[in-house]
């Protein structure tokens, strides 16, 4: 059930169990329950990407400040994604729940209006990722040209004429 149109087609083309407990509740009433959970899973699936992209952005901001180069564009533009996905996750996603499970089994005419804000909160995330999607590109296009144009780093290698002994004794 990844859609409400997916939700009707099982409705209409309910395995012959499924139209007996449909017709028993009723065809309007069968609709609203599926795609009420057809909304719950999406909603599941929001909620899962908000958790995989702070985990995310935890791993990619430790490997930039952990990094043997220092890249402070790289670390701020990755602070300013967590920014982003802290907001979606503890602010936008919580509304977008409320108002969708509100809006569940709500009358055509009372729905109006939960529309419009869930509009609007879907208009405030989808503008959210297109930003985060514009930031990662341009920390991805970073990190490449800051690679092509650092100097390889360097170990120290012990020449062949230094002693084994000056060498230790440099490193300690």
């Amino acid at each position: 059930l990844q859609s409400p149109r997916n939700a009707e087609n099982q409705i209409i083309n309910a395995l012959p169990q499924a139209g007996k407990l449909i017709n028993k509740i009723g065809t309007d009433n069968a609709r609203l329950l599926v795609d009420h959970y057809s909304a719950e899973q999406v909603r599941g699936y929001l909620n899962n990407w908000g958790t995989v992209q702070l985990i995310l952005v935890g791993g990619i901001l430790l490997m930039c400040v952990f990094a043997p180069r220092k890249h402070f564009i790289a670390i701020g533009m990755t602070a300013g994604m967590g920014v982003m996905v802290w907001l979606q996750y503890y602010f936008y996603i919580p509304e977008l729940e409320f108002l969708g499970r509100q809006a569940d089994f709500q009358s055509a005419e009372a729905v109006v209006s939960l529309q419009k804000q869930i509009w609007v909160e879907w208009q405030l995330f989808g503008g959210t990722e297109i930003v985060k999607l514009v930031m990662g590109g341009i920390f991805t296009s970073y990190l490449f040209a800051s690679q092509a144009s650092a100097p390889p780093m360097r170990k120290r290698r012990r020449s062949s004429s230094e002693p084994e002994s000056e060498v230790a004794q440099s490193k300690g």
